[in-house]
């Protein structure tokens, strides 16, 4: 009986508190993975509430960075994509601008081309309302792409800025995907 005892107080008691630990640890990542879920869902709502009642040009009940980077992460690993390729691409896509539009006439986080929303069953319009659609469209679009060019990001980032023909052609595509891949690498060091 004293054995017992004796296990039960110098080895049993840590290893509750030890497991105990571990479930509160395990609990709070469920709770906020939900709440960034929940967070990029209810910002998509209110953005279409808006929208769908005639609200501002621009409805921008956005995603904070934070929650932007997040999503493009969740999207990147969905694909086998590293999550730091995906941040260094939507920075240097709009410098995390979710109104930009380029004089190409990309819009958004992502930087999609409006013929580019009709991939992903998307309006344009879509694109610039919506924060949460314009990032998955984006990353269905880079995925597409990592796939096509055998997961080289080199090659992804250049043909996601200027098309596939871009690829070792068209010098801002070089310059970009440069960019893209020198910033991915200061986030992973």
């Amino acid at each position: 009986m004293k054995k017992v005892r004796w296990f039960l107080k110098w080895v049993g008691i840590p290893v509750l508190i030890i497991l105990a630990l571990e479930l509160l640890v395990w609990g709070v990542n469920v709770a906020n993975k939900y709440l960034r879920e929940a967070t990029a869902q209810a910002a998509e709502v209110v953005t279409e509430a808006v929208a769908t009642a005639g609200g501002y040009a621009r409805p921008v009940p956005q995603l904070s960075d934070f929650t932007a980077l997040e999503l493009v992460e969740r999207e990147a690993l969905a694909c086998d994509i590293n999550p730091a390729l995906a941040r260094a691409l939507l920075i240097e896509e709009s410098s995390r601008n979710q109104s930009a539009t380029s004089s190409a006439g990309a819009i958004g986080l992502m930087q999609v081309m409006p013929f580019n929303a009709k991939r992903c069953g998307l309006t344009p319009q879509e694109l610039r309302e919506s924060t949460v659609k314009n990032i998955r469209c984006g990353m269905a679009i880079f995925c597409d792409e990592m796939r096509a060019h055998g997961f080289d990001p080199d090659r992804a980032v250049q043909a996601y800025n200027g098309s596939a023909k871009c690829i070792d052609r068209c010098p801002e595509s070089i310059k970009h995907a440069r960019k893209v891949l020198r910033r991915m690498a200061r986030d992973v060091s």
